[in-house]
């Protein structure tokens, strides 16, 4: 650089002079200065000036720049260094008289010393505005680093203003990038003296600088601190809106904004402009919570608007993600970094539905999202987890509140949940085939109109014989060789929404009216369905009212290792409806393989396990052999009229003998 500057009176110039505009505050050219030449006697600041950069009051005056040649060295000895912020966090781990004035540049230069970036990003929530991340030399030396984000706007009538879409969405982080010579060095992030953490940290290391020794991933120790058990009692944060800001909260798309009023509140979060199924509101979780096996229970206040602030309806039993009425879910979505390097790969995945919308469903009022889950090793690996409710149709805005997340756990005491339906709605319970779910007012042992409180659940419209209500058995609680006794009560209704009635001695087939319905399993492995029968109408049949379902099998192989088990109801006339409640599946005693026969003594005072076999009635009669009861058929009109019950060939043991009892009395009718 020669034939410039104030010697040819071209005043306030230089060779090299930093931008003063600055996108975020962070000085990020990272830039080597070699084999510089300038004409004899040139000041410094005609050299290298900064002190426009300096000025901006953005800047957070961490300017780095390796000079291999010392051309810029104030000194005029060509030992290379550093060109650096005249700032203490710059100098804080260099040794004394190392470092002189550039003068009239702003900057200072630093013979040696070999400094590299690391770069970690964070939540970009208001929460973390003042946090700083303190870094400490192995001999104690401290200096902390500010964080910076770039906060974007946009021009909307001709006036520059935030750009919520880009500030809020979940693919922004706010940055910290320590600038540091070689050492060992432990990191902490800290909010008003505090060590604090900001859910997640995403490290990214800056390529290695061409001199030695300089600081490597060994080199390097993020302290996490241990979460407290009220950072993990609710892993969502703000999840009642009642800050009234958007703190800790994103989107997935489209926007968000507060609401109001909230639920029993004043304040709840709307989602704006979504134009996918995917897009709503969420946030980043605490990954120290996500420890594999945990479970937590997911609970939401959620309803849908149109743009116009016009209540839209949903359907919790619709399952296609692209229906006119699908209603909200939660999702997570991970993402695993592959290295910490600029430009490893990163896996992005996601898991859902962790919680659904649960019946009935009011547009007029606040609904519930519900849910369930295990952290499975996928959730718990993950580096970023985030957490956000989607799947209402594109152009409906999701409004939420009081949203939760905490821990809970899912006893094995039984593998089916909400069997009473007190909750006073349909969580845990899903549908196979055609037909919608509803709740059923009020439920055993009472019949509609009667005027006390409980629920049962219902179908309506069914269109299969096997459409009707079900939800999957947490199979983690089932094992190889268990049976489990299995019961529910059940009323019927005609297509009118009549209570029907149903013939006991009738089985599904070629005869498909008045047959009574069949409690079933559905095992799904890939794309293969089996469908188990496991109970039957406890008989006799009471006319007009509810009656009970009875039943037993025996946990296989093929059961735990299939992708679900579901419980269900089957072979009933479709068109007509279901409606169940006290539904139980509970282990029991290992079956004595020297008795096969279930209920054999009729001490359960009723029929169950036993059929009539092709006609007749069955029905208990009072007064057994040396017990209280036994069972009767009447109805006999052909002579191959009986009973019968299957037995559980899992416990028939080839080659074995087996004997046949019985004590029985004969009537004339």
């Amino acid at each position: 650089f020669f034939n410039y500057g104030e010697s040819i009176g071209c005043t306030d110039s230089s060779a090299i002079e930093m931008d003063p505009q600055t996108r975020d505050g962070h000085f990020d050219a990272f830039a080597t200065f070699a084999n510089l030449t300038f004409q004899d006697g040139m000041p410094m600041k005609e050299k290298f000036n900064m002190c426009f950069l300096a000025e901006n009051e953005m800047f957070l005056h961490d300017l780095a720049i390796q000079d291999l040649s010392g051309d810029l060295n104030p000194n005029e000895n060509g030992v290379a260094g550093w060109i650096l912020s005249d700032s203490p966090k710059m100098t804080a781990f260099l040794e004394e008289g190392t470092c002189f004035p550039m003068e009239g540049s702003c900057a200072i230069f630093c013979e040696g010393g070999c400094f590299r970036t690391m770069n970690y990003a964070i939540n970009v929530a208001a929460e973390y505005d003042n946090l700083v991340l303190e870094a400490t030399h192995a001999d104690g030396r401290v200096t902390e680093f500010e964080g910076y984000f770039e906060a974007k706007t946009t021009i909307i009538q001709n006036v520059e203003v935030p750009d919520d879409y880009e500030n809020f969405v979940y693919q922004r982080r706010k940055y910290f990038s320590p600038i540091l010579p070689d050492g060992e060095y432990t990191l902490r992030f800290k909010k008003d003296g505090a060590i604090v953490w900001p859910e997640f940290a995403e490290e990214t290391w800056e390529s290695p600088p061409s001199c030695i020794p300089h600081v490597l991933d060994s080199s390097i120790t993020l302290e996490v601190p241990t979460p407290k058990d009220e950072e993990c009692a609710n892993v969502i944060n703000h999840g009642d809106a009642e800050e009234g800001t958007r703190n800790f909260w994103m989107h997935s798309g489209g926007g968000i904004e507060m609401y109001t009023p909230g639920y029993n509140s004043a304040f709840a979060f709307r989602s704006t402009r979504r134009k996918g199924t995917w897009q709503g509101p969420g946030q980043f979780l605490d990954t120290r919570c996500l420890t594999s096996g945990s479970q937590y229970e997911i609970s939401a206040m959620v309803k849908l608007e149109d743009n116009n602030g016009v209540p839209q309806n949903c359907n919790p039993n619709q399952e296609n993600i692209n229906a006119f009425d699908i209603c909200p879910r939660v999702s997570l979505r991970l993402r695993h970094l592959a290295g910490n390097k600029i430009g490893d790969p990163v896996d992005v995945s996601y898991a859902y539905p962790l919680a659904t919308t649960v019946g009935p469903y009011n547009k007029d009022d606040w609904n519930m999202i519900y849910g369930v889950f295990t952290v499975t090793e996928s959730i718990a690996s993950a580096d970023t987890v985030f957490f956000f409710i989607d799947r209402a149709r594109p152009g409906v805005n999701i409004i939420i509140d009081d949203v939760k997340m905490v821990p809970t756990v899912q006893t094995c005491q039984s593998p089916i949940y909400n069997t009473d339906f007190e909750t006073g709605d349909a969580r845990f319970w899903g549908k196979v085939g055609t037909t919608t779910t509803d709740m059923f007012v009020p439920g055993y042992p009472n019949l509609p109109g009667a005027s006390t409180e409980g629920f049962a659940l219902r179908t309506f419209s069914r269109k299969e014989f096997w459409a009707s209500m079900s939800q999957p058995l947490n199979t983690d609680c089932l094992e190889e060789g268990t049976a489990y006794s299995v019961s529910s009560n059940i009323l019927l209704l005609d297509a009118n929404g009549n209570i029907a009635n149903c013939d006991t001695s009738l089985e599904y087939g070629a005869i498909t009216v008045n047959v009574c319905p069949k409690m079933a399993l559905k095992i799904t492995t890939g794309n293969v369905e089996v469908d188990v029968d496991i109970a039957d109408v406890t008989g006799p049949w009471n006319q007009g009212n509810w009656n009970s379902m009875n039943g037993i099998f025996t946990v296989t192989q093929e059961m735990l290792v299939a992708d679900s088990v579901r419980l269900f109801w089957r072979k009933y006339e479709e068109g007509h409806d279901i409606v169940v409640d006290n539904v139980a599946v509970t282990s029991v005693e290992a079956q004595d393989p020297d008795k096969l026969m279930n209920n054999g003594d009729f001490s359960s005072g009723d029929t169950r396990h036993f059929k009539p076999d092709r006609g007749g009635v069955i029905s208990i009669y009072a007064g057994g052999y040396d017990d209280d009861f036994a069972l009767m058929m009447t109805g006999r009109d052909a002579s191959y009229y009986g009973v019968r019950q299957n037995i559980d060939t899992n416990v028939l043991e080839e080659g074995v003998s087996y004997t046949a009892s019985a004590k029985f009395k004969l009537f004339l009718p």
